[in-house]
């Protein structure tokens, strides 16, 4: 075994808007109730439920994010529809099929940053979504399971 020398490094300061500084507490930014110096614009974002998951905290997630300053709009959907939704694969082998139709027709849409909700924690699904989202489509994405949503 071999020993190296170390030591703990203060944390950097950041400052927020107003120069609000950082609460930083083991080895975290905590931004409750912080706004960034200069916010960003979350423009061309949509969400995906897939099977019989739901996102009824649409309204406090955008919320959330406007409190930390960002400019949200208002997610892309297909007309009559509020975010995206796909039907779960039934199975691995199913799995490309649903979900290649629905990243399709999101980029048709113009869809830049997607936001998915996924029914169950099952890795084979996250792998897929992550797979056509960040791989074949080049879209941010934040894949969620509901427990984590709210």
């Amino acid at each position: 075994m071999i020993l190296v020398a170390g030591r703990i490094l203060e944390p950097p300061p950041v400052l927020y808007k107003n120069k609000a500084p950082s609460l930083t507490a083991g080895a975290s930014w905590n931004m409750m109730k912080k706004q960034f110096a200069q916010p960003g614009r979350m423009t061309k974002w949509s969400f995906l439920t897939l099977g019989a998951a739901s996102f009824p905290y649409l309204d406090l997630f955008m919320k959330a994010l406007r409190d930390c300053g960002l400019a949200v709009e208002a997610p892309m959907s297909p007309p009559g529809a509020r975010g995206f939704k796909a039907p779960s694969p039934p199975n691995e082998n199913d799995s490309d099929t649903s979900i290649m139709r629905i990243f399709q027709e999101m980029s048709k849409a113009g869809v830049k940053t997607l936001l998915v909700i996924l029914p169950t924690n099952s890795a084979m699904i996250y792998a897929r979504v992550k797979f056509w989202a960040d791989v074949k489509y080049g879209e941010s994405s934040s894949v969620q399971w509901p427990p984590t949503c709210y």
